[in-house]
């Protein structure tokens, strides 16, 4: 059975004509049920310093993930078996910390050395699917 959140993310995807995605998280569980009923739509997966990690649901896609952790607090011995793991020296990493506003370089970096996947050419304009609303424009009217 496909959670709720899956079920949402898959219909914004859909509306938008993504058939795979790259997916960057702080909240495992928010991919978690994706993970596991729709492997095949996730291109990889970061999970950015994430305060909890139940590893079960993310097994078939752990060749895909990139676990971000630091090197001291509640990430330091994070492991997901078969994903990669980049650990940002020197930080701790609490809870309510925003890893990307603290570590922006090196987050970028890790998206960077991501695989490239197809650019999407996303329907522009503003709309509401699900209950999420999405607005997608070209660089000319952002």
């Amino acid at each position: 059975m496909i959670g709720d959140t899956a079920t949402r993310l898959l219909a914004v995807w859909d509306h938008l004509g993504l058939g795979v995605a790259h997916v960057a998280t702080q909240m495992a569980g928010d991919v978690a049920g994706l993970a596991q009923a729709a492997p095949e739509r996730l291109g990889g997966i970061v999970l950015c310093v994430p305060a909890r990690l139940d590893p079960a649901p993310f097994a078939r896609v752990a060749e895909r993930v990139m676990l971000v952790s630091g090197e001291y607090g509640l990430t330091a011995g994070m492991r997901l078996p078969g994903a990669s793991r980049v650990v940002l020296a020197g930080y701790d990493a609490p809870g309510w910390a925003d890893v990307v506003a603290d570590r922006t370089d090196e987050i970028v970096a890790v998206l960077s050395g991501l695989p490239d996947l197809p650019i999407a050419h996303l329907p522009q304009g503003d709309g509401t699917v699900v209950g999420i609303s999405t607005a997608c424009r070209t660089q000319e009217n952002s």
